[in-house]
């Protein structure tokens, strides 16, 4: 698990360098938490914004956003480039991913990139505390959800 303490409340981080793509997108579940893992390729940090939503909508056009789950988890990846501008390939990935294989995370909805946010719904069974942290070679986004 991802050290340090696990919150409810929202995680932010600025970002910096230059701009960034996200390259894949991954969820397993495991012992005691359920793990998400947002590949990023390019040579800054990725900044983020993560938080529980009540009423999710999508950014941009502000329209609510259908996901599963009875909690959502609010992801947003910063300083991300448009697909024209990435240092590497972007994702190429399902819009909707549901594991098979986790405790609380029910699905993850890929929703927009605009003017450099790509966010990210979390549709989860119930809130519950959570870890981040930024790794490297290469870089990547985690996110711990606990399940006991």
């Amino acid at each position: 698990m991802v050290p340090g303490p696990a919150t409810t409340a929202a995680a932010t981080q600025d970002p910096d360098g230059s701009m960034l793509v996200v390259t894949d997108v991954r969820v397993s579940g495991h012992d005691a938490f359920d793990r998400l893992v947002f590949e990023i390729a390019g040579q800054g940090d990725v900044g983020w914004r993560i938080e529980y939503d009540d009423d999710p909508r999508s950014q941009g056009s502000g329209d609510p956003v259908s996901i599963e789950g009875d909690a959502v988890l609010r992801i947003a990846l910063t300083h991300i480039a448009y697909p024209g501008d990435a240092p590497a390939q972007p994702r190429q990935g399902p819009e909707r991913l549901r594991p098979t294989d986790t405790d609380v995370v029910v699905e993850i909805l890929d929703d927009v990139l605009f003017e450099g946010r790509q966010e990210f719904f979390v549709g989860l069974r119930d809130v519950r505390p959570y870890r981040v942290a930024r790794l490297d070679d290469p870089q990547r986004l985690v996110i711990d959800i606990e399940t006991r």
